[in-house]
């Protein structure tokens, strides 16, 4: 899961940027912000996709309209992607992975049903880069991470190797997930090389998909608003009459309190981003180990520090692509990738990342998309040159 990445966001509309604030401001002039609930569950409580999730809007009129729906959608939709708690009368992601090795059909409502879909394709069209079936050797590493900088150590050698054995190839996929298109069911068959259990992780794009989803029905009002969930998966929204546009600042990994760039998200648009600065820990000799594994070697990459993806619509896949980007090699790794999945989704993709060099300076890769709405002035010291390709 990609948390707290995204640092900064004001609109341009105003003289200055303001800090996100917690609270609704009751003012007509101001922007308004809410944040999503909890939700009440047996005699605690549970954090919708386990992050802070902000509605903005440019007007406290239009907040009062949009927040009720914004509350009860985006709870929802936490309730129907939890991989851990199961809820009365629905089928979510924890329910499937309870039925695994069963042989049992569980009947899923759409969202449910189209995710594990999109989840599916993306973790072939990316060949396991994205993998949905993550969910076991994560579990291995998830209790490592932090927010804030902590020494700790790996997970046993041997654990993750068993449960790599657990995460299911890309070319067998359907055959160990079963969908039924006609029923949207689903039956969760058992993988030969698993000696403990699949089990299925949405994490990484369930913010995404949510957002898409709650997008869909919030700009039916026609105002204007932006939905930052967990700091990292945002989607905004501005009616065609209007013109806005939302400044995104990237947080620098070197320097967790400034920001690598910032960048101009015009009107209607997706942005997602991770980083390795967001969860993880660090090791005696002072290596990272963020939350973005490998599904190969079970161990997160140190390829890259930072990935953003922008697009006009489909967060989603905007959110899969960058957690494949720090399991790629290469350039052209990426590339392929953005190419294989404009191609099957027929939409238009532009990217950014931030790779290592030394002394705590990098090289930031952007496309010439991308590189255009870059404010320039922005630009961090550390950032040694940025590489259009």
């Amino acid at each position: 899961m990609k948390k707290i990445v995204i640092s900064l966001l004001c609109i341009s509309l105003f003289s200055s940027c303001k800090a996100i604030k917690e609270e609704i401001i009751p003012y007509d002039d101001e922007p308004s912000y809410s944040v999503l609930d909890t939700i009440s569950y047996n005699d605690d409580f549970v954090v919708p996709f386990n992050t802070t999730v902000k509605l903005e809007t440019l007007r406290y009129a239009d907040m009062q309209e949009l927040e009720p729906i914004f509350q009860d959608t985006m709870q929802t939709y936490g309730k129907y992607f939890d991989a851990f708690h199961e809820y009365e009368g629905l089928n979510n992601i924890a329910s499937i992975n309870n039925n695994y090795g069963k042989e049992e059909e569980l009947i899923l409502n759409d969202e449910i049903f189209n995710i594990i879909k999109e989840a599916i394709t993306l973790t072939k069209l990316t060949d396991g880069k994205f993998n949905l079936t993550i969910g076991t050797l994560f579990d291995l590493w998830r209790d490592k991470f932090s927010p804030f900088p902590v020494q700790n150590a790996d997970p046993n050698g041997e654990d993750i190797k068993r449960a790599l054995g657990c995460v299911v190839d890309a070319n067998d996929i359907e055959e160990v997930i079963e969908l039924n298109e006609e029923n949207h069911s689903v039956i969760f068959h058992s993988y030969s090389s698993c000696e403990d259990k699949v089990k299925l992780d949405v994490g990484a794009i369930a913010k995404g998909y949510a957002l898409d989803l709650c997008k869909d029905i919030l700009s039916e009002y026609e105002k204007p608003f932006l939905i930052n969930a967990g700091a990292s998966s945002i989607i905004t929204y501005v009616p065609g009459n209007e013109n806005k546009t939302w400044i995104i600042g990237i947080r620098n990994p070197y320097a967790r309190v400034l920001t690598l760039f910032d960048y101009a998200l015009d009107n209607s648009a997706t942005f997602t981003t991770s980083g390795d600065d967001s969860n993880y820990f660090i090791l005696e000799d002072g290596t990272i180990r963020h939350h973005i594994l490998d599904a190969e070697t079970g161990y997160p990459n140190t390829y890259i520090k930072e990935a953003s993806i922008t697009s006009s619509e489909k967060a989603f896949i905007s959110d899969a692509l960058t957690t494949a980007f720090f399991n790629c090699v290469t350039l052209e790794e990426r590339l392929d990738l953005i190419n294989k999945v404009e191609e099957y989704y027929g939409i238009t993709l532009s990217y950014a990342y931030f790779e290592e060099t030394a002394n705590e300076q990098g090289r930031l890769v952007t496309d010439a998309n991308f590189n255009k709405y870059i404010i320039p002035s922005s630009i961090a010291d550390n950032i040694i040159n940025v590489e259009v390709k």
